[in-house]
């Protein structure tokens, strides 16, 4: 599998990262960063929604932090956020 055709997997299954990061992760995995084998492609979706979590977890922070200023508790920014 190359790149272009990785890109076209994570929109055809709705990844949740832009195409930037898609291509830093597969840079990572591939040694040739031309095609990923079989078990390079496993290990590439294992680090893509690591990649993922990395987002939320940022996102979360900054809705809690400007939470927070506004003077909600961390109970009602969760609450807000369902």
């Amino acid at each position: 599998m190359n790149l272009g055709k990785l890109v076209r997997f994570c929109i055809d299954f709705q990844v949740p990262l832009p195409k930037l990061s898609v291509t830093s992760v597969f840079k990572r995995v591939t040694t040739n960063s031309h095609d990923i084998t079989y078990d390079q492609f496993k290990e590439t979706i294992e680090k893509l929604f690591v990649e993922i979590n990395k987002t939320r977890a940022r996102d979360l922070k900054k809705k809690v932090k400007n939470g927070q200023k506004n003077g909600l508790s961390v109970e009602q920014i969760h609450e807000a956020n369902r």
